[in-house]
């Protein structure tokens, strides 16, 4: 009985020491791959998106100031 039991978990153990190794050496064939990336063409995308992003930012802030304005205006003129 016992003896089925640490069979059972010694293929198990077996079987994922397999599954980890596959891993890793798909993840050292990945990092190969990305070595080939154009550093140049992805810091312009960066530096891109953060222009488009600041851009939109403002935009955010803007309608939230006028926002805020609103409701000040309202406020006041609820008192009065």
């Amino acid at each position: 009985m016992f003896k089925s039991s640490f069979s059972g978990m010694k293929s198990m153990c077996r079987n994922g020491a397999v599954k980890v190794a596959a891993g890793i050496s798909s993840l050292v064939a990945a990092g190969a791959s990305y070595a080939a990336v154009d550093l140049t063409a992805v810091q312009t995308g960066i530096t891109g998106a953060q222009t488009s992003g600041e851009t939109v930012g403002g935009y955010v802030i803007a309608a939230v100031a006028g926002l805020v304005v609103v409701g000040v205006i309202l406020a006041i003129v609820r008192k009065i």
